[in-house]
C-alpha cells in the first residue's frame, strides 16, 4: 500500500505535522512518501518528490515559474486594499497539474495537507480515481478563501460578501472561489476528512463544502524521544538562561499575526505584580521589540532544530499561548510532551489539549486581564504541576505510534 502525502512547502507547521505522521507510518512499515511544490532536492529521493523534478529541462521549469507568477498576480489584484491584520487568502486554482505526475499515479491513497497554490481543485478532483484524505490544518478547504474565519460562519452557505474582503474591489471574490470548490468536489465520492481537533471537526461538518463527507478525528503526533523531560537546570545553562527567574515561554513564527494574540500577551505581562521575578523567552521572528516594564525579555529568534527547541520548553516554567483562534497547535503538544504546563484561552483545539489545573490553565475570558490573572496564579502555585504526569498523559495521546495506528486503520477501511 503506497501512501503519498502532498504539501506545498517543505516547511511550516502543517508540513511539520504531516512529516511526523509520515515518519510514524514508515516506522510501522507503511510505504509512505511526500510531494512538495518547491524545495530542497538534496533530501532523500525515496521519501520526497518535488514538482520541479517533473519538469526535466531548465526552460520548462522557468516557464512554470512564470505561469505561477502571472497566475497569482491576478489573484493578488483581487486582494488589494484588504485589511492587513487578516491572514492570507487563497485561491482554488493553480497552474500546476498534480494528477499528471507519476508519483501521484502510483499512489494507492493520497493524503492532502496544506496545498494552497499547489492544488488546482478542478483538474485534480476530476482526474483522480483513488481515495483522498484531506487533513484539515486550517479552515481553508471549506471556506471561500480565508484560513481562519473568526466569528464568520458564511462557509455554511456560500461565503458571499466576505468580511475579510472589505475594502477590496470585489467582496464577492470569496463566493466565486467557493463556487469553484463546490463544482470541483461535486462529483468526487472518494474524499475523507481528518480533523485534528474537535473544534475543527464541528466547523467542517457544518460547512457546505465538506459537511457531507465522512469525518475522522485523529490528532497530530510528534517524536517522543526528542520532546521529552530534561533537566531544567542543565537546559538553562546550555541556553544561557538565568536559574533564578520564573521563565514564561512564547512561541510564534509571526508575532504580527493578529490571531497569535501577541498584543494581549504584552498587556498581560505588564499586568503582573512581580514582573521583576519573570523572564519572558520569545521564540520566532525578531521584529517585535516591545518596551517592557520591569520584565526582562530574552529573544532567541527562530529555532528550527527540534532537539534545541525541546530544551527551550524544558527550560521554561510555563508555556503561554495567547492565540485567539487555533486548531491543534504543535507548540502546545511539544510543551506538554516535555512536561511543561501550558496556559491558553479556552478555544479551538487548545481546549482538547489543556486540562485546567492538570497540565496548565484554561482562560475562559479572552482578554489580557484574565490571562494575566492565570499567569499570576501559576507563578504562585507552579509546584502543583507534576511534569512526569503531564508527560505521561501527553505521550498516551500524541506519540507517533498512536497516530500511525489510527491512520493505518483508516487506510485499510478505504482500500
Amino acid at each position: 500500500m503506497k501512501i503519498l502525502h502532498i504539501s506545498t512547502y517543505p516547511s511550516g507547521g502543517a508540513t511539520k505535522a504531516g512529516y511526523r505522521l509520515h515518519k510514524g507510518l514508515l516506522k510501522s512499515g507503511i510505504d509512505s512518501s511526500f510531494l512538495f511544490l518547491h524545495g530542497n532536492t538534496n533530501r532523500d529521493k525515496n521519501e520526497f518528490g518535488y514538482m520541479d523534478e517533473a519538469s526535466p529541462s531548465i526552460i520548462q521549469r522557468v516557464g512554470l515559474r512564470m505561469k505561477e507568477r502571472i497566475y497569482f498576480q491576478k489573484h493578488a489584484k483581487h486582494l488589494a486594499g484588504r485589511p492587513k491584520h487578516f491572514e492570507m487568502f487563497s485561491e482554488a486554482g493553480s497552474p500546476y497539474r498534480i494528477h499528471n505526475l507519476e508519483i501521484v499515479k502510483q499512489a494507492d491513497i493520497i493524503v492532502l495537507h496544506w496545498v494552497n497554490s499547489f492544488l488546482d481543485y478542478l483538474s485534480f478532483f476530476r482526474n483522480i480515481d483513488k481515495p483522498v484524505i484531506w487533513v484539515l490544518h486550517d479552515m481553508n478547504p471549506f471556506t471561500g478563501g480565508c484560513h481562519y474565519a473568526g466569528s464568520c460562519d458564511k462557509f455554511t452557505a456560500s461565503c458571499q460578501v466576505c468580511p475579510q474582503l472589505s475594502g477590496t474591489i470585489d467582496p464577492e471574490y470569496s463566493a466565486k472561489i467557493f463556487a469553484t470548490k463546490l463544482k470541483a468536489l461535486k462529483g468526487f465520492s472518494k474524499l475523507s476528512i481528518v480533523t485534528l481537533s474537535q473544534w475543527m471537526q464541528e466547523n467542517s461538518q457544518k460547512s457546505m463544502l465538506l459537511g457531507s463527507r465522512p469525518h475522522y478525528h485523529i490528532p497530530n503526533s510528534l517524536d517522543a524521544t526528542v520532546f521529552s523531560p530534561k533537566s531544567k537546570q542543565h537546559c538553562r545553562e546550555m541556553l544561557g538562561l538565568p536559574a533564578d527567574k520564573k521563565i514564561i515561554l512564547f512561541v510564534a513564527d509571526n508575532v504580527h499575526n493578529h490571531r497569535k494574540g501577541y498584543a494581549i500577551l504584552v498587556d498581560a505581562i505588564k499586568g503582573l505584580t512581580n514582573k521583576e521575578q519573570v523572564l519572558l523567552v520569545q521564540i520566532g521572528n525578531e521584529s517585535a521589540r516591545e518596551t517592557w516594564e520591569d520584565c526582562a525579555v530574552k529573544r532567541l529568534g527562530v529555532i528550527q532544530d527540534e532537539l534545541l527547541m525541546s530544551m527551550v520548553y524544558a527550560a521554561a516554567d510555563v508555556f503561554v499561548i495567547p492565540s485567539l483562534e487555533d486548531n491543534l497547535p504543535n507548540t502546545v503538544m511539544e510543551s506538554l510532551m516535555t512536561g511543561t504546563p501550558v496556559i491558553g484561552f479556552a478555544l479551538g483545539g487548545i481546549k482538547d489539549m489543556v486540562e485546567d489545573g492538570q497540565n496548565g490553565y484554561l482562560v475562559t475570558e479572552i482578554n489580557a486581564e484574565a490571562l494575566s490573572k492565570a499567569m499570576e496564579r501559576f507563578l504562585l502555585s507552579a509546584e502543583v504541576f507534576d511534569k512526569d504526569i503531564i508527560r505521561k498523559k501527553a505521550f498516551e495521546k500524541y506519540n507517533q505510534d498512536v497516530q500511525a495506528n489510527q491512520y493505518i486503520a483508516l487506510f485499510k477501511q478505504l482500500v
